[in-house]
């Protein structure tokens, strides 16, 4: 939902050329989404047992699943930088770098789901907690390559800066396109 918001808006200044309006969009939506990301981070670190239970009550899958969830709190912090910069370059029509970020992040978790899970080149057998590991480095990676793309982009750079900047009416104007769709 934030993504969408900051797409739509993002369309709009990238047509106008406004690069700087595009910026405080990006800071708005980071905002949101590091509090969300940081919030979910922390249960998972910390309480990953009652977040289980929201889906299950058998204690078996609680258990296994709350291991999958500790590991994967790093993920959560990832993903709320990934998935906005990522909706922020497919505004501006860099959809083709979205893509290949996400095709690799996707490609490298599936590998290193098998190095993880069967003990592969070494690595030991870890099985769900392997799962776990594979998709939190894979997220890791897709985030430094964010960064890289960033510093090589001339247009949209990925400022985590930008989350201070305040902006009253570009706000509005997030917070209306934006609650519609998450709340979708």
């Amino acid at each position: 939902g934030l993504g969408t918001g900051a797409t739509m808006l993002c369309a709009q200044y990238f047509g106008k050329k406004d690069f700087r309006a595009i910026e405080v969009v990006q800071g708005i939506a980071l905002r949101f989404s590091l509090i969300v990301a940081l919030a979910f981070a922390v249960l998972a670190l910390t309480v990953p047992e009652y977040m289980m239970l929201i889906f299950t009550d058998d204690q078996d899958l609680i258990q296994l699943g709350a291991k999958y969830i500790r590991i994967l709190s790093v993920c959560y912090l990832c993903w709320g930088v990934t998935e906005v910069y990522i909706s922020i370059l497919r505004s501006v029509g860099r959809v083709a770098v979205g893509t290949v970020l996400n095709s690799v992040a996707v490609g490298l978790n599936l590998v290193l789901n098998a190095v993880f899970i069967f003990g592969w080149l070494g690595a030991p057998k870890m099985g769900v907690e392997g799962v776990a590991l594979a998709t939190s480095l894979s997220r890791l990676v897709e985030l430094g390559l964010c960064f890289v793309v960033s510093a090589r982009s001339k247009q949209v750079k990925l400022r985590l800066g930008a989350i201070f900047v305040n902006n009253k009416t570009l706000f509005r104007d997030f917070i209306r396109l934006s609650l519609p769709a998450m709340a979708n």
